[in-house]
């Protein structure tokens, strides 16, 4: 964040001085006491746990100057920080945030979709960096919360910046688009996520599409033609007429997918079409779904004026990172491919698509829960068990109650073997019997199953 007074905080949030000097400036922001720097601003969220208001004499005293708080009792006597009142401290860093981006003045693309938004973000980062300076998120900011965050961590340097837009339910994306105004968003899918909260895919459909609420004529869309829920022509006619730049690998899209080539660990090979131009990728990162994101990617990445070739080298500088990607351990002749960090359904059978394509003489599958389903969840979590013993993988291990039906779709093919555990602690005590040199092991789940412990405890396996 480029200094900024106390005082312009003040302006563009409403708020009212309690303390110290509003000519105090600050040069990024916080809401996490433990990492808050003392340029930072400091802002005290009232969460459903933690109170951050008893962590201002604390961060104070951690040298931090500038804070905003919603409780006036919260200000501490006699201190030299600027403390700053307002009336809602999640809505005044939205404030911040779009105020900021106004003066960097920057170019934004936004990505949204059930599954799939930071792979593809991440992938529009590559793309234009061949062409323009450009910013993205270093953590998974795509919250009410987390996009001001990433967006203070941006300069006037930039050019271009991308950012990721998530959701708790309806309403969320219509914010967070207010807050970004994109002149190219991105609709990766609309999927079965957040299906417990919104009901049905037709709301999904209509959250996701809040992306464009704000958009103007001359702005683009680029949307997974392939995906049921995503039609050109029904979008136009429900939000208004701006261009639509269409991707997939099962129509003739502007964006074709074409002769896929799964290589497991190593990555996949690809080719996209585009009018008369195509180019031969070869991406670093496993699941050949991701060649779908690549051509979404490429898609926004065109509609800012980055060519194809250019969109191919950006890609194929891209490695495999950590954190809400599939993370691939070694050890002693084994392969844990770690995706424990999220789970819905298409996910889930990409990533047994991927298990199946990494070389290893048994394919383990051990999975968890899926959240967020709503009544239908037992039949989804059916659905994904018979796919992958359908897919051939020699031993499906499925843990907690609510991922039962896992273990009973599979055990229904009668393919393959089939374990049930209702614990991790009962699966991790059973992993030195169960497992064996030279297996592929995939561990995915919803992030609050905690199957990651799971993952490293096979890691530990592996030196026993």
């Amino acid at each position: 964040m480029e200094r900024t007074s106390m005082q312009k905080i003040m302006e563009i949030t409403g708020g009212r001085l309690l303390a110290g000097d509003p000519s105090v400036t600050v040069t990024g922001m916080d809401i996490d006491s433990r990492t808050v720097k003392p340029g930072d601003l400091f802002v005290a969220i009232v969460g459903e746990r933690v109170d951050a208001h008893r962590f201002v004499p604390q961060v104070i005293e951690s040298g931090v100057r500038g804070v905003l708080i919603t409780e006036e009792d919260a200000c501490p006597e006699g201190t030299d920080a600027c403390i700053v009142l307002v009336p809602d401290a999640v809505k005044a860093m939205q404030q911040i945030g779009k105020w900021y981006l106004d003066a960097i003045d920057v170019r934004r693309v936004g990505v949204t979709g059930s599954v799939g938004k930071t792979t593809t973000r991440d992938m529009i980062y590559h793309i234009l960096k061949e062409k323009y300076r450009t910013g993205s998120a270093s953590k998974n900011h795509n919250s009410l919360i987390g996009m001001p965050l990433a967006i203070t961590q941006f300069d006037s340097s930039m050019e271009v910046v991308v950012l990721e837009e998530g959701m708790g339910g309806a309403g969320d994306i219509h914010l967070l688009s207010d807050l970004a105004r994109p002149e190219v968003a991105v609709i990766t899918n609309v999927g079965i996520s957040h299906l417990e909260i919104l009901g049905s895919r037709e709301n999904i459909r209509k959250a996701k599409l809040e992306i464009v609420d704000f958009f103007r004529e001359s702005d683009t869309l680029v949307i997974n033609a392939d995906n049921d829920m995503l039609d050109a022509d029904r979008i136009r006619e429900e939000k208004g007429n701006f261009r639509i730049v269409t991707g997939g690998a099962e129509g003739p899209w502007d964006y074709q997918v074409r002769n896929v080539e799964d290589f497991g660990e190593e990555g996949i090979r690809f080719t996209i079409c585009h009018g008369s131009e195509q180019a031969e990728i070869r991406l670093r990162i496993p699941g050949k779904h991701n060649a779908l994101n690549a051509a979404l990617a490429i898609g926004a990445g065109a509609a800012m004026g980055v060519t194809l070739e250019e969109a191919k080298r950006g890609l194929e500088k891209m490695t495999l990172l950590t954190g809400k990607r599939m993370l691939f351990r070694k050890g002693n002749g084994m392969t844990v491919l770690d995706d424990s960090y999220n789970a819905a359904p298409a996910s889930m059978k990409a990533a047994v698509d991927t298990l199946m394509a990494t070389k290893a003489s048994r394919h383990i599958a051990i999975l968890g829960r899926m959240g967020e389903l709503g009544p239908d969840a037992p039949r989804f979590h059916a659905e994904v068990g018979e796919y992958a013993a359908e897919a051939g993988v020699d031993l499906l291990i499925a843990v907690s109650e609510e991922a039962k039906p896992i273990y009973e779709g599979a055990s229904g093919t009668g393919k393959g073997e089939t374990l049930w555990f209702a614990t991790n602690e009962d699966v991790i005590a059973r992993l030195p019997e169960i497992l064996r040199e030279g297996d592929a092991i995939l561990t995915k789940a919803s992030n609050t199953a905690r199957l990651g412990q799971v993952a490293d405890a096979i890691v530990g396996t592996e030196n026993q």
